[in-house]
């Protein structure tokens, strides 16, 4: 492109002349998005949150991973605290039906036993595999209860590892699948 003395890029013309421009007012077509009403719990992941933020994991696994949901959810719409027991169950249904589109096996996680404070097989194959973090709040925590913080950390745990196993990586760009003489 070339530059003139008196003539400005068109694109720079459009720069210069943006903070002229009214910015939208309150009286637009555009609603105001409405509040979202607090349960009595707030500091407590409950019932109705757990349920809300799987069905949109479902609705991610359907569209992404090309998989259907068999098994239905047993955690009711409830304004009560979950406990972590019935995460784990939900977690575990969720591998489940991610099992059609696993790609690849990982190496079993190492973790201490003695660190749970809690014992379960569905726990402690959640660890062993990798979808929950060893020492994180679902297996560390004394309540049985969830903050929104720590569900959150467990929930993008479980989905990074879902995600891990079910997109194969491209040698091309993934040293430990090369081999010596590619690198």
């Amino acid at each position: 492109m070339r530059f003139s003395r008196h003539r400005l890029p068109s694109g720079v013309l459009l720069l210069m002349l943006a903070p002229l421009v009214p910015a939208q007012t309150a009286q637009s077509t555009l609603e105001r998005p409405k509040a979202k009403p607090v349960s009595a719990n707030a500091g407590l992941v409950t019932q109705k949150d757990v349920v809300t933020v799987v069905g949109k994991v479902e609705e991610s696994f359907k569209f992404v991973l090309g998989v259907p949901i068999a098994q239905k959810s047993t955690v009711r719409p409830a304004n009560q605290p979950i406990d972590r027991k019935a995460v784990v169950a939900e977690f575990m249904r969720l591998r489940a039906a991610a099992a059609p589109a696993v790609r690849l096996k990982p190496r079993d996680a190492k973790y201490d036993p003695r660190r749970l404070s809690w014992k379960s097989a569905e726990l402690e194959d959640l660890i062993r595999t990798g979808y929950l973090a060893p020492l994180g709040p679902i297996a560390t925590k004394k309540t049985g209860t969830l903050t929104p913080a720590e569900f959150g950390d467990a929930l993008g745990f479980f989905l990074a590892r879902i995600s891990e196993v079910t997109h194969q990586p491209l040698t091309r760009w993934t040293p430990y699948l090369q081999s010596p003489a590619d690198q």
